[in-house]
């Protein structure tokens, strides 16, 4: 037989209550929303074997940099734009750096592939099989990345 002489449940905050707990919980959404949307890009360290392998099914921009090279910070600050690293996730681009800060030989042949000797370089490859990539060297800003990367897609 079920317990009847519990009190009865009663709002106590009634309406102001219910508007705190809205209030409370559209915050925290926007929060989270905003702190998804912000992180910075996820880098990979190049590899010839990651890139082939990533390269089979994925778009992939590779950074070609050097510790040395000041346009290469000035490029990576570009590429980090909440702008750029959204559009990265949502495509689901995979996003490399090559280093050449010690002259890898890799890293060197994958610059000569792109009839490139210097950093930095940007270049944007779709999977495999769909075109040449794009090439962007020089001072970069983040609409141009953006355009190349949509460029891409087309």
């Amino acid at each position: 037989m079920p317990r009847t002489d519990w009190p009865r449940l009663r709002p106590r905050y009634g309406l102001a209550g219910l508007l705190v707990g809205l209030t409370i919980a559209c915050v925290v959404t926007m929060c989270l929303k905003y702190y998804l949307e912000s992180r910075p890009t996820e880098w990979v360290d190049y590899t010839p074997e990651r890139f082939a392998r990533q390269r089979e099914n994925r778009t992939i921009l590779v950074s070609f940099q050097a510790d040395w090279s000041i346009t290469t910070a000035i490029n990576q600050k570009m590429i980090e734009r909440p702008a750029v690293a959204r559009w990265l996730r949502r495509h689901r681009v995979v996003a490399m750096r090559a280093d050449f800060t010690t002259s890898s030989p890799q890293v060197a042949t994958a610059l000569k592939n792109l009839n490139r000797v210097s950093v930095p370089v940007i270049a944007i490859y779709r999977p495999e099989g769909a075109g040449a990539p794009t090439v962007i060297d020089g001072v970069i800003s983040d609409n141009q990345i953006l355009n190349a990367l949509q460029s891409t897609r087309d």
